[in-house]
């Protein structure tokens, strides 16, 4: 793993496949730009080893480490660890390619500016509120407006969601409450839902991304 002297920064991400780490600024509630901390605010971590430990690599332990993993991979997760897994048996690079994609979408909530306000301690009450520490990633064509999640089951609905909604500089507000009632639906009726939206002036049609929790 490639060492980088800007690791004590808010967002680290690690890839395993590739070897690499490198660390971005995060934004908080009022848009204020956060370059550096006392600790990892949140780790990303993409196909780390079974025996991974957070506690080993910081002086501190990351406030959220989210664990990007392949298909076939059950691990057992410590506190304020969870696991996000892709459904899917993909081979190495398409795997490689969902987790940095994932990863992408979830700091763009943290770091873009948008209509309402999103920062850390969301995406933290969020993945706290699924008792299993497990979750699924799903990305929406803008050409898909079910925004229907997948695996889902009657008797182990999602507990938390985390959706992401990207459009250019017009964001619409009432689509934006469409999205929010139809990803609502089908959670758990105590379900906790945040809906963060980032405004990207070149983005030319709306896009839709949600992490939600699965049962064990």
């Amino acid at each position: 793993m490639t060492n980088n002297v800007h690791l004590e920064t808010g967002l680290v991400i690690k890839n395993f496949i590739k070897s690499t780490a490198y660390s971005i600024s995060h934004l908080d509630k009022e848009h204020r730009l956060h370059a550096s901390s006392e600790y990892v605010a949140i780790e990303f971590l993409i196909d780390a080893p079974k025996d991974y430990l957070s506690s080993q690599a910081h002086t501190e332990p990351p406030l959220i480490t989210l664990l990007f993993d392949r298909a076939s991979c059950q691990r057992e997760l410590a506190e304020n660890c969870y696991q996000v897994r892709c459904v899917e048996p993909l081979d190495t690079f398409d795997f490689m390619l969902w987790a940095e994609n994932a990863i992408s979408v979830l700091t763009q909530a943290l770091t873009v500016p948008g209509v309402t306000a999103t920062d850390i301690a969301d995406l933290q009450t969020v993945l706290q509120s699924e008792p299993s520490q497990r979750f699924l990633f799903k990305t929406f064509d803008s050409s898909d407006t079910t925004y229907q999640l997948d695996h889902l089951t009657a008797n182990q609905l999602p507990r938390a969601a985390f959706a992401v909604f990207t459009d250019g500089a017009d964001l619409s507000l009432q689509q934006y409450d469409a999205v929010d009632t139809l990803i609502f639906e089908q959670l758990h009726q105590e379900a906790r839902l945040h809906m963060a939206t980032c405004v990207l002036p070149e983005q030319e049609q709306a896009r839709v991304a949600v992490l939600y929790g699965v049962g064990k």
